[in-house]
């Protein structure tokens, strides 16, 4: 069926809904709106009135604390039609043809040619714009993602930086918006500081500020090392990324967990919602210190959630396929990035302190390149100069006239990690190797790379002996020759990937969700049971109480001297059990298990700091057509039928599969498509 669309948003620059293009032709609905938390089909018109307002009267201006998720429009009504080429003239084709010499009269044969030729290039037009429109109907649409609830997978409205000290490149949320009089949308500025003006309105806001994510303070992380980071200036808004999206995949297909999927909003079915799929159908899902635990759903009405957690052997740990996970790694530091030491750069007595620091060796860490000149070393992760959190500089935003992280108080400690290394041996060095150290929850890690083999080990924090996970065969590390070394732990699996090919592929170790919990906070999990009575009763919602939950890390080299390049860790996503503001999600309490009943689902959103999904929809949210929809299609002795926090199938609209056009670069105000960005989405 078709569903009303939503009105479109007037800025063509990244506003928060943001839309190209006019009505859908040929009697066509006009497509819905995808939001960021969703994407963006196009449509309508940009100087629509509103209900307590009429087009032309001056904004409101606001600040930049705000919902990450808005409504949306899509983008230009869909991927753009190619004119077909004029079908040249052959021999034997109609009236028009003929052969050159054939005795008949010139100028009448070329009068019939340019009817014929006109006519046809008339009916190819028709043909190619009715099947544009049938497979934009059918096959696949155009959406533009309008703000960061996805980010950095896929971008909305932003700024980007670019560190002078460092080159590293990285987007920021945007900071200033306005919202026209009579409407509920925030339509970003397409300028962030400086002085905007608008209905004989003017106002001077501060030109944004943000630290180099490549360069984190010493110590405390809320301050700005700002010697190394762009200095303050106005910014232009770049509008955010558009994606083509596979409609009605899922009439031939069940969604599948990990894919990033399209929907009507269940809180207002005129909002189309972008996020990925966690959660399917008939199981009960749990978040635990940052990933994604199900079982089977029960077969009966659970009045206690905490009663699924009885068949601890039922829970097991949903890991992401390896190329969703190499797109979710967000980079923490890598060397390449290290502050150049040049004059302007810092400010008097102001040096960098790189996050790696020699545990045994003789090291020369000063360079972007990292020399050892002892013929073994080793370097550990700082963790009290550099913590690793669910930390993300896109929410980097400017509250109470403060630069802040979005939701500051609330970082938690990320586990789960990639530690990569580019080792070149000395000449010499024949039989170099290199390992990498990792201790979280209790457990350490350990993964040897070189002599022809790769061993992947466990074992309990404190213990003896070693438990090898996986020992395959693997290369050596040749001297004179860089040897590209990644070593990944995530969803309680080890990965180990050299020059690029996967040596070792999720060598897998298992806890289930109390003993992860457990793990994690030290505590047992009777202390967060009993509601406001727990002894812990905002414990799981506390990032405090996640103590053990960060990771340890560490790399060494052995056989002789060597130069490790593009030295880096990376964290994995990190789904957040809490959502403000009422604080316990669904789905990330054990006193609040999701329980998914056929043809629903669970959706996040990938900065789950800044996603409103499945863990905060509330029952009095619930778009009314929506529950009388939910009520049509459910069967008549369906208990739980109308419920919070889910997706019904029949919403779904298709799954999101290419981004065709990034958004883009406007050097000297000229506009130029960030074609490398082009991409998969995984």
């Amino acid at each position: 069926m078709n569903l009303p669309a939503s009105p479109d948003d007037p800025s063509s620059s990244g506003s928060k809904g943001e839309t190209d293009g006019g009505e859908a032709g040929s009697g066509g609905a006009r497509p819905g709106r995808a939001e960021d938390s969703g994407a963006a089909p196009s449509g309508g018109s940009a100087d629509a009135a509103t209900p307590n307002g009429r087009a032309g009267d001056p904004p409101v201006f606001g600040g930049a604390a705000r919902p990450t998720d808005r409504p949306s429009q899509a983008a230009a009504g869909g991927p753009a039609t190619i004119p077909p080429a004029r079908k040249p003239a052959t021999s034997g084709s109609g009236p028009s043809s003929g052969s050159v010499g054939d005795g008949q009269d010139g100028g009448t044969q070329s009068a019939a040619g340019g009817s014929g030729g006109l006519r046809e290039t008339l009916i190819s037009l028709t043909i190619a714009l009715a099947m544009a429109f049938v497979a934009k109907t059918y096959v696949v649409e155009a959406y533009r993602i309008p703000t960061g609830s996805m980010a950095p997978t896929l971008l909305g409205a932003h700024m980007s930086f670019r560190g002078p000290a460092t080159g590293h490149v990285w987007p920021v949320d945007t900071w200033y918006y306005a919202q026209p009089r009579g409407s509920v949308e925030q339509v970003p500025f397409p300028v962030q500081g400086g002085v905007y003006r608008a209905g004989g309105v003017s106002r001077d806001f501060a030109e944004p500020s943000v630290t180099d994510p490549m360069t984190q303070p010493i110590g405390e992380p809320d301050l700005a090392m700002k010697p190394f980071s762009p200095q303050p200036a106005p910014m232009p808004t770049r509008a955010g990324d558009r994606i083509l999206v596979q409609k009605y995949l899922y009439e031939f297909r069940d969604p599948r967990r990990w894919e990033v999927t399209v929907f009507k909003n269940p809180s207002n079915a005129q909002v189309n919602y972008i996020k990925r799929l966690v959660g399917e159908e008939n199981e009960a899902l749990w978040l635990v210190d940052g990933d994604v635990f199900t079982r089977p759903a029960p077969d009966r009405v659970v009045e206690n959630t905490v009663e699924l957690l009885d068949d601890a052997d039922a829970w097991s740990i949903q890991r992401k396929p390896l190329d969703v996970q190499r797109r979710l790694w967000r980079p923490v530091f890598s060397s390449e990035f290290r502050p150049l030491d040049r004059p302007g750069f810092a400010s008097p007595g102001v040096t960098f302190r790189t996050p790696w620091e020699p545990t045994s060796g003789d090291w020369d860490l000063s360079g972007r390149v990292y020399e050892l000149a002892s013929d073994r070393g080793s370097l550990a992760w700082d963790t009290g100069l550099w913590p690793v959190t669910d930390f993300l500089s896109y929410n980097e935003v400017l509250i109470n006239g403060q630069v802040e992280q979005a939701a500051s108080a609330l970082r938690f400690p990320v586990g789960d990690v990639r530690v990569r290394v580019g080792v070149e041996p000395a000449p010499g060095s024949d039989a170099a190797t290199a390992s990498v150290m990792l201790e979280t929850r209790g457990l350490e890690f350990r993964a040897r790379v070189g002599a022809g083999r790769v061993l992947v080990e466990m074992r309990s924090e404190g213990a003896a002996a070693w438990e090898t996970l996986a020992e395959r065969p693997g290369p050596s590390l040749p001297a004179g020759r860089v040897t590209n070394i990644e070593v990944w732990h995530a969803d309680q699996a080890i990965t180990v990937v050299v020059d690029g090919d996967v040596v070792v592929s999720q060598a897998a170790y298992e806890l289930g969700p109390i003993e992860r919990l457990e793990a994690a906070t030290g505590e047992s999990i009777e202390a967060f049971l009993g509601g406001r009575d727990a002894p812990l009763p905002n414990g799981i919602s506390d990032p405090r109480q996640y103590r053990l939950g960060g990771a340890e890390v560490s790399l060494a080299v052995s056989g002789g001297p060597a130069r490790l390049h593009r030295v880096g860790l990376d964290k994995d996503l990190y789904y957040r059990p809490f959502m403000p503001p009422t604080g316990r999600a669904f789905g990330g309490h054990p006193e609040n298990i999701a329980i998914l009943g056929e043809d629903e689902y669970f959706v996040l959103g990938d900065n789950s700091a800044a996603s409103l999904d499945s863990r905060g929809w509330k029952l009095s949210d619930l778009d009314p057509w929506v529950e009388q929809s939910i009520l049509e299609w459910a069967s008549a002795d369906d208990d739980q039928i109308v419920r919070p926090g889910v997706v019904p199938r029949k919403l779904m609209l298709g799954k999101a599969f290419f981004v065709y056009w990034p958004a883009t670069h406007r050097p000297f105000n000229l506009f130029v498509p960030d074609t490398g960005r082009m991409r998969l989405i995984y």
